[in-house]
């Protein structure tokens, strides 16, 4: 099983837990590309008006609700 953590994940955390990139890779033996794989997702996210900061109290990120943090996210793709 692999858990892979957000980006506001390790923000909460100050950087104790970080995120994964997201890589998905296709295996090079013929054999392997025929096996099916098979995943499960699930994507939590805190209320929009939840302020999310520091676990541990440092300050290492500002505070952000949880649309802001959303909207962030999004101006960088979009």
């Amino acid at each position: 099983m692999i858990v892979n953590i957000g980006d506001l994940m390790q923000r909460w955390t100050s950087d104790t837990l970080v995120a994964t990139k997201h890589c998905v890779r296709i295996p090079e033996a013929e054999t392997r590309k025929m096996l099916t794989r098979q995943s499960f997702v699930f994507f939590g996210h805190p209320d929009d008006d939840y302020e999310v900061k520091c676990l541990d109290g440092s300050d290492k990120y500002e505070p952000i609700t949880g649309l802001g943090y959303l909207n962030y996210r999004f101006s960088l793709t979009y």
